[in-house]
């Protein structure tokens, strides 16, 4: 697998960059037209795959969870996504839960990464399941922000 390098908009290993001082406008860097409609919500944004950077929004989101992190996703088969997601499940300050859809865990670079994972001694861990994923794949990506 090799290391990932770490791009620009993850922030991890920076104790200073966390989520609470997040604001949606962070986000508007990674759109097509880097910035937000005038009229758009302060409570959510729409992001879309092939036309937004949405991973860079995952990386700039995740990468600055420092409370909890709740996460489902289809397929996953990028090295610093889970560089930052094994960097949080390691974290005993984190509470953390994600889903992955078991259909995905079989292609050649998902369980690279799966196997990588394993090495970090997930026994350690009071639970680890394999759930599998009912959800059917969407390319609209939401960012909510909640009270």
């Amino acid at each position: 697998m090799g290391n990932a390098q770490q791009s620009s908009s993850n922030a991890l290993g920076t104790p200073s960059e966390s989520l609470q001082t997040f604001n949606l406008l962070d986000l508007q860097q990674y759109t097509l037209e880097k910035s937000f409609s005038s009229n758009a919500s302060k409570d959510f944004h729409l992001f879309y795959v092939g036309r937004d950077d949405v991973h860079d929004v995952l990386k700039h989101i995740l990468s600055r969870c420092s409370v909890s992190l709740y996460l489902n996703m289809f397929g996953f088969d990028d090295d610093e996504l889970n560089s930052i997601l094994m960097a949080k499940a390691l974290d005993p300050n984190i509470t953390m839960l994600i889903t992955l859809d078991s259909s995905q865990a079989g292609g050649v670079h998902e369980k690279t990464l799966l196997d990588a994972d394993k090495a970090n001694n997930l026994a350690a861990f009071k639970r680890v399941s394999k759930m599998a994923s009912s959800f059917s794949r969407l390319s609209p990506f939401v960012v909510l922000m909640t009270a």
